[in-house]
């Protein structure tokens, strides 16, 4: 069996790995099984519709530091409300960064997630919880959120059937007796072709578990200064 675990990964909660193998060994059926991600487009509509998606929204103006600028702690419990216009909308698909080094401020004048990024998620691959990285940065400050206070339990579910829709590969398992005969058909797309069509060809599809990792694309942490 292999454990395939991108290097964008940053967080791996202590039973990830054994939970991921478990799975696989009590589902030999299934192609490949991989773990419940922050970052993953159809799993943020998942986290979105679990209620585990907290309102956040970004820092609009920066404030005054002393110098040398101090590290800013992970706890969310230790952020200060957010300040900002009422009516206020983060315009997904066109919001650039606020201002480098900007937070994530929890919104908790809000009861629900209307306003918030994480609202334009739908089930399906193509949509903004891939392409937004305001979508990822909420997210993201969300698990943080749960993680200082020991609930990560509320990510979990028991399986999640794909049902061939494409999902992502960053940490995932699999036999090497499946991945060797068709090591040499493997596009550059190597993730349509594990998740879509030799799943589709084999009729054997994939899940998701509720173990849970975080990762971080390159593209949200360093072009939008988070």
């Amino acid at each position: 069996m292999y454990i395939k675990i991108d290097d964008d990964i940053v967080y791996i909660e202590d039973s990830t790995i054994p939970a991921i193998v478990r799975r696989k060994l009590e589902h030999p059926n299934a192609l490949l099984v991989g773990a419940n991600a922050m970052n993953e487009a159809v799993l943020a509509w998942i986290h979105q519709h679990l209620g585990v998606v907290r309102p956040y929204l970004p820092e609009l103006k920066p404030i005054p530091l002393p110098n040398p600028r101090p590290i800013y702690d992970w706890r969310a419990s230790l952020l200060p409300d957010w300040e900002g216009p009422e009516d206020f909308e983060v315009p997904i698909g066109s919001f650039s960064p606020p201002f480098h080094g900007h937070r994530w401020l929890p919104a908790r004048h809000l009861n629900n997630t209307d306003k918030t990024p994480i609202v334009t998620t739908e089930y399906a691959t193509a949509t903004s919880g891939w392409s937004s990285w305001a979508v990822g940065a909420q997210e993201h400050y969300s698990f943080l959120e749960h993680l200082e206070r020991g609930e990560l339990w509320r990510y979990q579910f028991p399986m999640w059937d794909y049902n061939y829709m494409r999902l992502s590969i960053t940490f995932i398992a699999i036999w090497g007796d499946d991945i060797v005969p068709v090591k040499k058909e493997i596009p550059k797309d190597d993730e349509q072709f594990l998740t879509v069509t030799l799943p589709e060809r084999l009729k054997r599809r994939t899940y998701s578990f509720i173990h849970v990792l975080c990762f971080y694309r390159e593209a949200d942490t360093v072009a939008n200064g988070i």
